[in-house]
């Protein structure tokens, strides 16, 4: 299993010094965070040396900002990985950051640390990978992060380009609805949200072929919004979420706070992906999985060692 092969590899790490030594840094949209590998599957969060870790996308900017980021990796003092997710892959897809930029920030990255942004599938698959550490074989997986989603279910992946963080912007937006604010103007901004995923969705859904059934497993930030709505560990059809997530819908007062309109994206992310993809499916929020893709990637890195050592013997 991918836990004996982790286990394996940590006792071997005089054989594997980059494996055990290693840092990986998970850079998406929202921030920046460390993680080392413990063993038996598990992962364990190092902290920035002074200081919340900078968002690379944002550093990436200026010439300060790349030299802030890059003395921060040079006082965790080990070799890192670090591996930009949706995030990044925005920022140069629109035009707000260049080759040069990324060019700059690798050019000033100490020895033995590689810079990598992950492509949606690849994030995807180290996200099932550690996923499955915990879960049947068989089940699939719906992963929520703030500009992408990924869905896997048997050995498919799938990736959706959008997520959160395009919800929070439409649900800011006072060209519709007006800004004079009240119950009538909300509402038509949570209708123009939520049509506006089911149209991303159906492009989606025409784009890519998928084939979505059986028991999925729902990870990372849908885990917070499980919490938010009450449904931790519970079983529920396609048809029971998406009447959970239209009922909280129908319920949402207009949002004050950020944490409010992050909620409010959430709920209308969720039903627009579960009502346009899912039909014969259930779905469970785990509470005791909790998983990100740096868990999986130091999963395939031991499956990798494990496979050249035994080559070399």
């Amino acid at each position: 299993s991918a836990l004996h092969h982790c286990h394996r590899c940590l006792q071997m790490a005089a054989s594997f010094p980059s494996h055990a030594d290693l840092l990986v840094l998970d850079c998406g949209s929202g921030g920046t965070r460390v993680w080392r590998q413990l063993g038996e599957g598990a992962v364990q969060r190092v902290n920035w040396p002074e200081g919340r870790a900078p968002v690379l996308s944002a550093a990436l900017r200026t010439p300060e900002g790349r030299d802030t980021f890059a003395q921060g990796i040079l006082q965790l003092g080990c070799c890192c990985f670090i591996g930009a997710t949706a995030g990044l892959r925005h920022a140069l897809d629109v035009g707000d950051l260049t080759s040069e930029d990324l060019s700059a920030m690798i050019a000033l990255l100490p020895d033995g640390c590689e810079l990598k942004i992950l492509t949606p599938l690849e994030e995807a698959r180290y996200e099932l990978q550690a996923m499955r550490s915990h879960c049947e074989p068989s089940d699939g997986m719906v992963s929520m992060g703030g500009k992408s989603m990924q869905i896997a279910c048997g050995d498919a992946l799938y990736s959706l380009p959008f997520s959160m963080h395009l919800g929070v912007v439409l649900l800011h937006d006072d060209v519709v609805g007006g800004s004079g604010g009240g119950s009538g103007a909300w509402t038509a901004k949570v209708d123009h949200c939520l049509c506006e995923y089911e149209r991303l969705v159906a492009q989606e859904r025409e784009r890519q072929s998928f084939k979505l059934e059986g028991t999925f497993v729902c990870v990372t930030d849908t885990l917070i919004l499980a919490g938010e709505l009450g449904v931790l560990d519970r079983y529920l059809s396609a048809a029971e979420l998406v009447d959970v997530l239209a009922r909280r819908a129908r319920d949402m007062t207009e949002s004050q706070t950020d944490e409010e309109f992050v909620h409010a994206a959430r709920v209308l992310l969720m039903q627009a992906v579960i009502s346009g993809l899912f039909s014969e499916a259930r779905f469970i929020f785990r509470s005791d999985v909790n998983i990100s893709w740096p868990a999986g990637y130091f999963s395939t890195q031991c499956r990798q060692g494990m496979t050249n050592s035994n080559a070399s013997l």
